[in-house]
């Protein structure tokens, strides 16, 4: 059991004085964003890496993944189980369009 847990503090920090988080939130991009919201958002984020992710880590680099001639991969059991956890929770939509199902945050 991997023991991981986020420097959300810093995270934080550096979305607020690096990345000038209260501008960014105050475009129209992001006017349904605020502060709160992306704290929200990191916190169970972490939560979720931490609990679902990073266990699997060392199952990954025990067992390995596995590239076929065609270009797809097998992943171990648990890293496949995490990552359909992962899109069960909608964290793969996180980036797409309000519109279409997704959460309206642009992709870097």
């Amino acid at each position: 059991m991997s023991d991981y847990r986020a420097p959300l503090t810093d995270m934080l920090f550096t979305l607020r004085h690096t990345a000038a988080l209260d501008h960014l939130t105050s475009l129209p991009a992001y006017e349904h964003v605020d502060a709160d919201v992306v704290a929200s958002a990191l916190d169970e984020a972490a939560r979720f890496m931490a609990e679902v992710v990073a266990p699997t880590n060392r199952i990954g680099d025990e067992q390995g993944a596995v590239r076929h001639d065609d270009g797809s991969v097998t992943l171990p059991d648990a890293q496949r189980k995490a990552n359909q956890e992962y899109c069960a929770a909608g964290w793969s939509a996180v980036t797409g369009p309000i519109e279409f199902g997704g959460h309206g945050f642009p992709a870097a």
